[in-house]
Protein backbone atom coordinates (compact mmCIF):
# COMPACT_ATOMS: atom_id res chain seq x y z
CA UNK A 1 0.00 0.00 0.00
CA UNK A 2 1.10 3.87 -0.86
CA UNK A 3 1.40 5.80 2.39
CA UNK A 4 2.59 9.37 2.77
CA UNK A 5 4.78 10.94 5.24
CA UNK A 6 6.13 14.23 7.15
CA UNK A 7 9.24 15.12 6.93
CA UNK A 8 10.76 18.06 8.96
CA UNK A 9 13.82 18.90 10.06
CA UNK A 10 14.90 21.21 13.21
CA UNK A 11 18.03 22.92 14.03
CA UNK A 12 18.73 23.71 17.71
CA UNK A 13 21.46 25.77 19.10
CA UNK A 14 22.24 23.04 21.96
CA UNK A 15 24.63 20.01 22.00
CA UNK A 16 23.67 16.71 20.45
CA UNK A 17 24.16 15.05 23.66
CA UNK A 18 21.59 17.25 25.68
CA UNK A 19 18.83 16.98 22.33
CA UNK A 20 19.14 13.46 22.77
CA UNK A 21 18.69 13.31 26.20
CA UNK A 22 15.82 15.28 26.20
CA UNK A 23 14.21 13.30 23.45
CA UNK A 24 14.95 9.59 24.72
CA UNK A 25 14.36 10.12 28.76
CA UNK A 26 10.86 9.79 30.66
CA UNK A 27 11.73 11.83 32.88
CA UNK A 28 12.66 14.64 30.44
CA UNK A 29 9.78 13.90 27.70
CA UNK A 30 7.37 14.81 30.35
CA UNK A 31 8.43 18.50 30.30
CA UNK A 32 8.27 19.20 26.53
CA UNK A 33 6.29 16.36 25.02
CA UNK A 34 3.44 14.42 26.85
CA UNK A 35 1.96 14.38 30.41
CA UNK A 36 2.89 10.66 31.01
CA UNK A 37 5.50 8.49 29.53
CA UNK A 38 6.11 4.77 30.17
CA UNK A 39 8.53 2.31 29.03
CA UNK A 40 12.14 2.64 28.40
CA UNK A 41 14.29 3.22 25.32
CA UNK A 42 15.31 -0.90 24.27
CA UNK A 43 14.81 -1.95 20.63
CA UNK A 44 11.69 -4.15 21.35
CA UNK A 45 10.74 -2.45 24.22
CA UNK A 46 7.16 -0.62 24.58
CA UNK A 47 6.19 2.55 25.30
CA UNK A 48 3.54 4.71 25.60
CA UNK A 49 2.97 8.80 26.07
CA UNK A 50 -0.12 10.14 27.65
CA UNK A 51 -1.58 13.80 27.53
CA UNK A 52 -4.11 14.88 29.67
CA UNK A 53 -6.60 17.04 27.52
CA UNK A 54 -8.52 18.40 30.36
CA UNK A 55 -12.19 17.82 30.34
CA UNK A 56 -11.98 15.49 27.23
CA UNK A 57 -10.04 13.36 29.43
CA UNK A 58 -6.88 11.68 28.39
CA UNK A 59 -4.96 10.53 25.23
CA UNK A 60 -2.55 7.76 25.42
CA UNK A 61 -0.90 6.31 22.19
CA UNK A 62 1.29 3.01 22.53
CA UNK A 63 3.99 1.59 20.53
CA UNK A 64 7.45 -0.31 20.34
CA UNK A 65 11.12 1.33 20.13
CA UNK A 66 11.98 -0.22 16.66
CA UNK A 67 15.64 0.87 16.51
CA UNK A 68 18.02 2.31 18.11
CA UNK A 69 21.27 4.13 17.34
CA UNK A 70 22.50 5.99 20.01
CA UNK A 71 23.21 9.66 19.22
CA UNK A 72 22.24 8.93 15.97
CA UNK A 73 18.86 7.34 15.60
CA UNK A 74 15.26 6.68 17.22
CA UNK A 75 12.62 4.47 15.34
CA UNK A 76 8.94 4.31 16.98
CA UNK A 77 6.30 2.14 15.67
CA UNK A 78 2.79 2.63 17.00
CA UNK A 79 0.29 -0.44 17.60
CA UNK A 80 -2.58 1.81 18.36
CA UNK A 81 -2.54 4.22 15.45
CA UNK A 82 -5.93 5.14 14.31
CA UNK A 83 -4.36 5.45 11.05
CA UNK A 84 -2.57 2.55 10.67
CA UNK A 85 1.34 1.40 10.53
CA UNK A 86 2.43 4.74 11.61
CA UNK A 87 6.40 5.15 12.45
CA UNK A 88 8.41 7.63 13.79
CA UNK A 89 12.07 8.30 12.89
CA UNK A 90 14.23 10.71 14.63
CA UNK A 91 17.42 10.85 13.54
CA UNK A 92 19.90 13.44 15.28
CA UNK A 93 23.29 14.99 13.71
CA UNK A 94 25.78 17.23 14.99
CA UNK A 95 26.23 20.72 13.75
CA UNK A 96 29.32 22.07 14.93
CA UNK A 97 30.10 22.07 18.70
CA UNK A 98 27.01 23.23 20.08
CA UNK A 99 24.19 22.71 17.81
CA UNK A 100 22.00 20.03 16.71
CA UNK A 101 20.25 18.58 13.67
CA UNK A 102 16.77 16.84 14.44
CA UNK A 103 15.10 15.71 11.18
CA UNK A 104 12.19 13.96 11.80
CA UNK A 105 10.65 11.72 9.50
CA UNK A 106 7.12 10.24 10.60
CA UNK A 107 5.67 7.77 8.15
CA UNK A 108 2.68 5.40 6.94
CA UNK A 109 0.10 7.72 6.61
CA UNK A 110 -2.47 5.92 3.91
CA UNK A 111 -3.63 7.68 1.24
CA UNK A 112 -6.70 9.23 0.94
CA UNK A 113 -9.62 11.89 1.90
CA UNK A 114 -10.40 9.97 5.46
CA UNK A 115 -6.60 9.83 6.76
CA UNK A 116 -5.95 13.47 5.64
CA UNK A 117 -7.03 14.44 8.98
CA UNK A 118 -4.52 12.51 10.58
CA UNK A 119 -1.37 13.43 8.61
CA UNK A 120 -2.61 16.87 9.22
CA UNK A 121 -2.70 17.02 12.85
CA UNK A 122 0.32 15.36 13.28
CA UNK A 123 2.51 18.13 10.24
CA UNK A 124 0.85 21.15 13.24
CA UNK A 125 1.52 18.75 16.70
CA UNK A 126 4.82 18.09 15.33
CA UNK A 127 5.57 21.81 14.78
CA UNK A 128 4.28 22.72 17.82
CA UNK A 129 6.16 19.91 20.05
CA UNK A 130 9.80 20.76 18.04
CA UNK A 131 8.92 24.23 19.99
CA UNK A 132 8.17 22.90 22.84
CA UNK A 133 11.27 20.62 23.00
CA UNK A 134 13.09 24.33 21.68
CA UNK A 135 11.80 25.98 25.43
CA UNK A 136 12.73 22.85 27.38
CA UNK A 137 16.49 22.98 26.20
CA UNK A 138 16.17 26.64 26.99
CA UNK A 139 15.08 26.35 30.87
CA UNK A 140 17.41 23.38 30.99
Amino acid sequence: METRSIVKEFKYAFPLEKVWSAVTVNEELIHWLADKVTGRPKIGGNFSWTWNLGPEGELTSNGIYKKIVPFQELILQWQDHPAGDIELKLEFEKDGEESTILKLTNSGYPLGDKFDFWIEAASEGWDEESMHLLQYLMKN
